[in-house]
C-alpha cells in the first residue's frame, strides 16, 4: 500500500488530470448514476465513499485520504454503485478514460500505480468481507482502528451513527460495547472519536 501514497509518483501525472475543488458535503458523484468514463484523484482532503442497501440505510464502504485514486469503477461509463461525498473541501484531479488508456500504453509507471492501486481496492473489499464475520467487539475495534489510519489521527470525527453506517452493527450493539469498554479505550465527544488507549484497542482486535 505504500506505493500508493507516495505523492512524488502521481505529481508527475496530476497534469493530465483536469483539477476540481468540491467545498465539504459536496457529492462528486451519484449511486446509480452513470459513470463518467474516467477516475478521480484526490489530491488534498478527505472523500467518504458509501452505499445504501436499503432507501434509509446508508453503509459506508470506505475513506478515502489525500493522494488515492477512486472512483474507478465506473471507468468503462457503467453506472455508479456507491456515492462520493467530500468530508471536508477537498482538491481533485479528474483522468478521462481516453488519457488513462494512452498513459498505461506509453508509461508503465502509470500503468503500476493504477495496478497498485486496485490492488489495495480489492484488498479493501476482501477485509470487508472478513470483519463482517468477526464478533461485534473485534469488528468494532478493527473498524475503528482502520479509521484511525485513514484519518491519521488518534481523533475521529464520526458518530455513533456513523460508526454503524461503516460497521453494519445496530446502534444498540454499537452503544453497548463502547459503554463496556468506557473512556479508558474510547472516549466520544459531540462528533468525535477519540482513542484513548491503542494498544488495548488493538489487543480486542488481535491484532
Amino acid at each position: 500500500m505504500s506505493s500508493i501514497h507516495e505523492t512524488n509518483e502521481w505529481d508527475n501525472y496530476l497534469k493530465y488530470g483536469e483539477r476540481q475543488f468540491y467545498k465539504k458535503k459536496s457529492i462528486i458523484y451519484r449511486e446509480k448514476e452513470d459513470g463518467v468514463n474516467g477516475f478521480y484523484f484526490l489530491k488534498k482532503g478527505m472523500i467518504k465513499i458509501a452505499t445504501s442497501i436499503y432507501k434509509d440505510r446508508e453503509i459506508i464502504i470506505d475513506i478515502v485520504s489525500s493522494n488515492l485514486p477512486f472512483g474507478e469503477q465506473a471507468t468503462d461509463g457503467d453506472m455508479y454503485f456507491s456515492t462520493a461525498i467530500a468530508l471536508e473541501d477537498s482538491v481533485v484531479y479528474f483522468f478521462t478514460v481516453e488519457k488513462i488508456e494512452s498513459l498505461m500504453e506509453e508509461d508503465n509507471r502509470f500503468r503500476m500505480l493504477v495496478f497498485t492501486n486496485l490492488t489495495g481496492k480489492l484488498k479493501t473489499l476482501a477485509n470487508n468481507v472478513v470483519f463482517s464475520s468477526l464478533p461485534s467487539e473485534q469488528l468494532l475495534a478493527r473498524s475503528i482502528l482502520s479509521l484511525q489510519d485513514k484519518f491519521m489521527n488518534e481523533s475521529i470525527p464520526f458518530t455513533q451513527q456513523e460508526l454503524c453506517r461503516c460497521t453494519s452493527l445496530n446502534r444498540g450493539t454499537v452503544y453497548k460495547v463502547l459503554k463496556e469498554w468506557d473512556e479508558s479505550i474510547i472516549c466520544m465527544q459531540s462528533r468525535n472519536i477519540t482513542i484513548t488507549n491503542t494498544q488495548a484497542l488493538k489487543k480486542i482486535a488481535t491484532i
